[in-house]
């Protein structure tokens, strides 16, 4: 597949250690909050957030812990709700959407600058010794920029979020059958009682992305391996459907077990967490297609040995779910 847009390693060179913004019109920007009714001085839940469109929508119970992310700066907190919609007075969401949709929450948090500060030095010292100082002078303020960022409240949303927004935009506008759709997204402000563990970066952006929910159950590669053999399969041939229609544009990168939902009843498997993928252009993904893939997404029948999993239902014929007859070999 060719890529539309490679997202590079840090490089050896300051410019390359820094959070890049998209300069794509799905990125959010400029000044869209709105009011956040907290209801709850620990958490989320019970709160209501108004997005752009007008409509509210409180948020009910976790899909997901809350994750940190402390490494990179921006720092961030994360994590899932399903909402319910409590006013849409212009009628901008169907009836399924509102009864109950995805609510997936980021807000800036403080984390570990040390790396930040030793950078700072480190090309403070290459300045004053650099034999072009245009270019060292460059480097040092990316690095005071990333220390900055790394503690201090910002108000731009990171890579990651704008990336996952556009996915779903496109998603939308495709009406694809395999992954969430967006629905809107909003931004606020962080406050003393945003985190109830204390780490939330005060006067830092709360960025609410609201999304269609998809039905299935998330997997866990032990709850994979104690699905029938026959399942199994099924699984893995929808799992190939999804992709080979992701992949005309869209290549996620974060492959694994847990960003798949499993949709028993109709068969049919969902894609979801968009923060990291290659944009790609594919005429033919059916082309690309090999069962390596299958290891990616730790639905691979081989899975269950790398995690040292037991297979429960190894020797099983999984046409009739009974022990295999073995073949003896006469001598």
């Amino acid at each position: 597949m060719s890529s539309g847009s490679d997202r590079s390693a840090y490089g050896s060179d300051a410019s390359d250690r820094s959070s890049k913004r998209s300069d794509s019109p799905d990125e959010p920007t400029g000044d869209t909050r709105q009011p956040v009714d907290t209801a709850s001085k620990h958490s989320f839940e019970g709160s209501i957030v108004t997005f752009q469109d007008g409509s509210r929508w409180k948020i009910t119970k976790p899909l997901s812990q809350r994750a940190y992310q402390q490494n990179d700066a921006p720092f961030e907190a994360r994590q899932v709700f399903t909402c319910v919609c409590i006013d849409d007075p212009n009628n901008a969401h169907s009836e399924t959407d509102k009864r109950e949709a995805v609510m997936k929450i980021k807000y800036q948090v403080t984390g570990n600058y040390a790396r930040y500060k030793d950078l700072v030095e480190e090309y403070e010292e290459r300045a004053a010794e650099a034999q072009d100082t245009e270019k060292a002078a460059k480097n040092l303020e990316t690095v005071r920029s990333l220390l900055h960022t790394a503690t201090h409240p910002v108000y731009f949303t990171n890579e990651s979020a704008a990336m996952e927004i556009s996915a779903l935009k496109y998603f939308k506008r495709m009406n694809c059958p395999y992954t969430p759709h967006l629905l809107g997204y909003t931004l606020g402000l962080v406050t003393e009682d945003t985190d109830d563990q204390g780490l939330g970066m005060v006067g830092g952006l709360i960025l609410y992305i609201l999304m269609t929910k998809v039905p299935g159950r998330q997997l866990r590669v032990r709850d994979f391996f104690r699905l029938p053999p026959s399942e199994r399969e099924e699984l893995r041939r929808a799992l190939k459907e999804a992709l080979i229609r992701l992949w005309r544009r869209i290549e996620p990168q974060d492959s694994a077990l847990r960003n798949l939902l499993w949709d028993s009843e109709a068969r049919k498997c969902y894609i979801v967490d968009f923060e990291d993928y290659r944009q790609v252009r594919c005429r033919n993904p059916e082309s690309e297609w090999e069962d390596r893939h299958y290891r990616y997404w730790d639905v691979d029948e081989s899975c269950h040995t790398k995690y040292g999993i037991e297979d429960v239902n190894q020797g099983q014929n999984p046409e009739t779910n009974v022990p295999d007859v073995k073949e003896v070999h006469l001598t």
